[in-house]
């Protein structure tokens, strides 16, 4: 769904995701052109330089999104959610489930 809320915008639509118990290690990463990848490391099986890595470069592109994403909302000062109408939401707010006071 941010993948293609992002798309629609015209905003850099890579989405990288991470999954680990500390020993296993999954790193998924979905491109601009909706390419889907895979890649599973282990902690204990001499990999990790490599989980270093890869924490790192999720990192580093996020450090990046995060500046473009603050200077295109100060120029045009609309958010993708804004520019596409899609909305994400904490499923515990949409389900009343929340441990905010009720107004």
């Amino acid at each position: 769904m941010i993948h293609w809320a992002r798309k629609k915008a015209g905003r850099n639509a890579a989405i990288y995701g991470i999954c680990t118990d500390s020993y296993e290690w999954a790193f998924a990463h979905i491109d601009n052109k909706s390419r889907y990848t895979r890649r599973f490391l282990h902690w204990m099986h001499g990999q990790e330089q490599e989980i270093i890595a890869q924490v790192n470069k999720i990192v580093d592109q996020a450090a990046v999104l995060a500046a473009t994403a603050t200077r295109r909302s100060s120029q045009s000062g609309r958010s993708v959610s804004e520019l596409t109408h899609c909305r994400v939401s904490d499923v515990d707010d949409e389900m009343g489930d929340s441990d905010e006071p009720d107004d």
